[in-house]
C-alpha cells in the first residue's frame, strides 16, 4: 500500500461546457469542501494569465478529470473537446485499471464514443455522491494521499452534513457553526441523497424562516422522514411546525407541537437550560437573545433541551428532539425571519452559538466512534438515541466482543 502524503490533497480538473456552469459551480463547491484540490477555470485563472496555458498545465498536473456531460457538452466544439483530447492524452501514460477519466453526466443524455468505454456517474440520480467519493478515495489511496474523509486512518467516513437554506444569515451561522463543530459540508441540490441507501451526509439543516410552501414540500418532507428513520440526523428550525401543520404524518413525527396558529417575530426571550438533562449542560444556564419563534408544546416523548419565555410568561420549547427510528430529528425554535426586516440573526447571541456548538461537536464525536467502529469487522446495530441524548449503537460493546 502507498505510503500517504498528508501535505498533499487530490487535484480534480472539472472538464466542462461553459452552459453548465451553474451545476459544475455546486459540484466544485461539494469537492473544495471534501478539502480535495478542484480546479475550475473561473476560480484558479487569474487576470493576465494565459487561459490556455493554464489549462493545459492544470490538466497535466491532475490526478483525475471530471469529465461533466450534458447535451450542451456533447455536441459543442472548441475549448470543451481541446480539454477532452488532452484528458485522453493524459490517460493513455496512466496504468492500466487506474481511476483517472470519470465521466460525470449532468443530465439524461449520452456519452461522447471516446469515453464509452468508461463507467460514469450520473449527477442527477440518488447514489452520485457516495459513488463519486468511493472513486476519488480509491484513487487517492492508490497515489498515497490522504482521503480526507477519513481522517484518522480508520477506514471510517467523516461526519458531514448539508443544508436546506433560506438565504438568510442565521442558515450561514447554523451551518459555520456544524462546520467548526467538525462536520464536512457537502452539497446536495436535488436531495438525492436523501433516498440513498448509503448517505453522504449525517446531519441535515433546514432553515426555512424566510422561504416556505414550496411545490413539492409534502413529498420532501415524507423523504425526510425516511432519512431520519433510516439512523440520519435533522436538526430543524421554523417555521417547519408551521409549514408542515397540516402534513399530518410529519407534523406527528415533529418533537413539539405547533399550537394556536401562533408564532412571533423579533421578540426578546429568556433561554434556560433544562438541568434534568445532562446533555444540555453545553449551554449556559440561562441567557438573553433575540430571535422569531413558534408557540410550542412538548409531545410526550421528545426530550427538551432548553426553554424560553418572553417577558416571564409560561415557558415554551426552546430546543429538543425526538428519536425515530434508527435517528432524531431536532429542533430550535428560533429563525430570523421578521417582515419589517433588520433583525439580527439569532446566533449573533454568543451564549447560543458557543452552546450550540459544543453540542455539536459531541454529536460529531459520537458519529466518528460510531463510523470508526462500523468500519471495524464487527456486527453493529441501528444508530438511536439514550434518554440523556447521547448517540450509541445498542450492543455494540458486546458485537465486538465476539
Amino acid at each position: 500500500m502507498a505510503k500517504a502524503n498528508q501535505s498533499s490533497r487530490l487535484r480534480v480538473f472539472l472538464c466542462h461546457a461553459s452552459e453548465d456552469k451553474d451545476r459544475v459551480r455546486e459540484l466544485y463547491s461539494t469537492l473544495a469542501r471534501l478539502k480535495t484540490d478542484p480546479w475550475l477555470d473561473e476560480k484558479k485563472l487569474l487576470p493576465g494569465q494565459d487561459w490556455l496555458t493554464e489549462i493545459t498545465e492544470a490538466i497535466r498536473q491532475s490526478h483525475v478529470i471530471l469529465v461533466c456531460i450534458s447535451k450542451n457538452s456533447v455536441f459543442k466544439e472548441g475549448t470543451v473537446q481541446r480539454e477532452l483530447k488532452l484528458a485522453l492524452d493524459m490517460a493513455e501514460e496512466k496504468p492500466e485499471g487506474a481511476i483517472y477519466l470519470i465521466p460525470v453526466r449532468l443530465e439524461q443524455c449520452d456519452l461522447p464514443n471516446r469515453l464509452r468505454h468508461l463507467q460514469w456517474v450520473d449527477l442527477f440520480k440518488a447514489d452520485w455522491m457516495p459513488r463519486l467519493f468511493r472513486a476519488l478515495e480509491q484513487r487517492s489511496s492508490a497515489l498515497g494521499i490522504a482521503w480526507p474523509r477519513d481522517p484518522d486512518g480508520s477506514g471510517a467516513r467523516a461526519p458531514a452534513f448539508t443544508v436546506l437554506s433560506d438565504g438568510s444569515e442565521f442558515a450561514e451561522d447554523l451551518a459555520t457553526v456544524a462546520q467548526t463543530a467538525g462536520f464536512l459540508r457537502v452539497t446536495d441540490p436535488a436531495w438525492s441523497s436523501l433516498d440513498a441507501g448509503e448517505k453522504a451526509y449525517d446531519l441535515l439543516l433546514i432553515v426555512r424562516g424566510d422561504e416556505f410552501f414550496r411545490p413539492g414540500d409534502e413529498r420532501f418532507y415524507r423523504r425526510v422522514r425516511a432519512y431520519v428513520e433510516h439512523g440520519g440526523l435533522v436538526l430543524a428550525t421554523p417555521w417547519v411546525s408551521w409549514e408542515t401543520r397540516q402534513n399530518g404524518a410529519f407534523r406527528h413525527f415533529l418533537p413539539f407541537e405547533y399550537v394556536n396558529d401562533q408564532y412571533f417575530e423579533d421578540r426578546p426571550l429568556s433561554v434556560f437550560r433544562n438541568d434534568a438533562e445532562p446533555v444540555s449542560a453545553s449551554f449556559p444556564q440561562q441567557f438573553q437573545i433575540r430571535a422569531s419563534y413558534e408557540q410550542l408544546l412538548t409531545k410526550e416523548g421528545s426530550v427538551v433541551l432548553l426553554s424560553a419565555t418572553e417577558g416571564g410568561g409560561t415557558p415554551i420549547p426552546f430546543f429538543g428532539y425526538r428519536r425515530t427510528g434508527a435517528g432524531a430529528l431536532y429542533y430550535l425554535n428560533c429563525c430570523q425571519h421578521d417582515c419589517g426586516g433588520g433583525m439580527p440573526s439569532p446566533l449573533d447571541s454568543e451564549p447560543l452559538r458557543t452552546g450550540l456548538g459544543v453540542f455539536l461537536a459531541s454529536v460529531h464525536d459520537e458519529i466518528a466512534a460510531i463510523n470508526r467502529a462500523s468500519a471495524e469487522p464487527v456486527v453493529t446495530r441501528p444508530l438511536h438515541f439514550s434518554s440523556h441524548g447521547e448517540m450509541q449503537r445498542p450492543g455494540l460493546a458486546e458485537a465486538a466482543d465476539e
